[in-house]
């Protein structure tokens, strides 16, 4: 007979996630360091949330990786997910490795609407391929505001470009932007 002690053990080991981590180190990623994975049990089904806490990580190659694990059954009429049994992956950015990086790169989006105001409006080119500009065609253009944040009146009134074509105009996406830049 099983004790409690040896039921807990079996409970704590779960292949899944030693599975998903062990991909992950195969592909070069620090698990615990860079992304750390939680298990969720409830009911029949089980979740594992990959929280990344380095944000050069990219979220969707993480998917690539972990996507063989995923199992949802769907019903075949009306596709709804049927319960029990399921193994859900949730990948997710960790809230305080945002903020942080938000802060850091503050004075970086500063600089670069400084610099794109100087240009009147040129591209500032970034690295990685991209570029920043600001349209100051409008009268209502006012580049203290933007420098602190106050997005949503001029949201439209910048752009990201990668290799020449628009990734965004949405300054809240722009610190975002330059760490995928490699800032």
């Amino acid at each position: 007979m099983k004790s409690l002690l040896d039921y807990i053990n079996e409970m704590a080991v779960d292949p899944i996630a030693d599975n998903i981590r062990k991909d992950l180190k195969a592909k070069g990623i620090k698990v615990p360091g860079q992304v750390n994975v939680r298990t969720r049990r409830g009911g029949l089904s089980n979740a594992y949330d990959i929280i990344i806490k380095d944000l050069k990580v990219d979220a969707d190659e993480l998917r690539k990786i972990v996507k063989k694990y995923e199992d949802i059954d769907y019903d075949e009429r009306t596709g709804e997910i049927l319960s029990g049994g399921n193994t859900y992956i949730h990948i997710q950015y960790d809230d305080t490795a945002e903020r942080d990086e938000q802060r850091r790169l503050q004075k970086t989006v500063e600089q670069l609407v400084d610099q794109a105001m100087m240009d009147k409006g040129r591209e500032v080119k970034l690295k990685n391929g991209y570029t920043f500009g600001v349209y100051t065609d409008t009268k209502d253009f006012d580049a203290d505001k933007i420098k602190k944040g106050y997005a949503e009146p001029y949201k439209h009134l910048f752009f990201v470009r990668k290799n020449g074509k628009d990734v965004t105009r949405d300054f809240g996406a722009m610190w975002w932007l330059l760490v995928k830049a490699g800032y």
